[in-house]
């Protein structure tokens, strides 16, 4: 449900293009039973409930399709994110088909060896590509809320919003690993190449990715990234409850990201403004290029928030908890609530490094 959709900027070739359009498929449809779509249903959802993974949506899609072939009464899922209530499903059978089995050959006997192996040093394998975020301090602006996306294809894009209204800065350019790090390297702008690119190494641990302690181009604090994906399930980014509680206890005004997954899109980058006139702003970035802006006011009575929204019939509600905003609407696959965190709580804790 998109009300009021804008498109501020829209980035070409992204890596999950395959799965914003599905296919028609000729294939046969694998075992399964039909479903009809209820309302609040979204394909990330059921494939959480079928299969215990909310990432196996595809196969749902697959089926589907596959079924529409045989059978008119279903209908091509063209866009995943884009299923109606009273649309038929094919859900798939649970367990995976069997793969055929090879037949076994005896193998001859080994060779002796006539030289003592030599033990290969094996570096560990980095798997950069993704979407990564940072929450950053500014001198003249609320703050950066900083998107890094390091593409399959090694293209970067590094989005720069400062909060205050202006449209984000893009910034394009490459990826590649050299010597065990990441190297971004900045191009320039759209149409606008810099004069002199601009080198970044970042270090990949996990779901963070750091600049190298020899890396001086955001100073001495540097600058961690991280992954989306991981923030999407619940993972907290750097946290001070106390800071932020004694904030929200001493004003609600502020600004506050929240992060979830989404069926048909990278993920959902949530940024709230809650005005000190009581107007109230909701960003919804479907990270894919296309952006969903709402307005509308809060108001809040002890530790409940409500933000209402125009075009909206229900206002959002929020309970304030452990110095986040607790929504009471919206849930990562029904295993936690979406929490939105105060903006210059992780901001702090990444000027202090840590």
């Amino acid at each position: 449900m998109r009300r009021n959709l804008l498109s501020l900027f829209v980035l070409t070739l992204f890596c999950w293009a395959t799965l914003a359009l599905a296919k028609p498929t000729s294939a046969q449809a694998p075992p399964g039973r039909e479903y009809v779509v209820q309302a609040d249903d979204w394909l990330s959802k059921l494939a959480e409930k079928e299969y215990g993974d909310p990432l196996a949506y595809p196969r749902i899609v697959d089926a589907t399709n596959a079924k529409a072939a045989e059978d008119s009464s279903f209908s091509l899922i063209e866009n995943p994110n884009l299923i109606e209530v009273g649309q038929k499903l094919w859900l798939p059978d649970e367990t995976e088909p069997a793969p055929a089995e090879t037949p076994t050959v005896e193998a001859a006997p080994p060779v002796a060896e006539t030289t003592p192996a030599v033990p290969v040093k094996t570096e560990p394998i980095l798997k950069p590509v993704g979407i990564y975020k940072a929450m950053l301090p500014a001198a003249s602006s609320p703050g950066i809320d900083s998107t890094l996306y390091l593409n399959f294809d090694n293209t970067v894009w590094l989005i720069e919003d400062y909060l205050a209204g202006a449209r984000p800065i893009l910034e394009l350019g490459k990826w590649a690993i050299d010597n065990g790090a990441v190297v971004v390297t900045i191009t320039g702008q759209r149409g606008q190449p810099y004069d002199e690119p601009v080198e970044i190494s970042f270090n990949l641990a996990g779901n963070i990715l750091a600049t190298t302690p020899d890396e001086d181009l955001y100073g001495s604090a540097g600058r961690q990234y991280l992954r989306f994906e991981a923030l999407a399930f619940g993972q907290a980014p750097p946290y001070d409850q106390a800071e932020a509680e004694q904030l929200m206890a001493d004003g609600l005004p502020g600004i506050y990201k929240g992060f979830s997954p989404a069926a048909s899109s990278p993920g959902l980058d949530w940024t709230l403004f809650l005005n000190a006139d009581n107007t109230a702003t909701l960003k919804t970035d479907y990270l894919d290029g296309e952006i969903l802006l709402e307005t509308g006011h809060w108001s809040i009575a002890g530790d409940n928030l409500k933000v209402s929204l125009a075009g909206s019939g229900k206002p959002l509600s929020f309970t304030l908890a452990e110095g986040t905003l607790v929504s009471n609407d919206f849930s990562i696959f029904g295993r936690m609530p979406l929490r939105l965190y105060r903006f210059e709580v992780i901001a702090g804790a990444a000027a202090g490094g840590e």
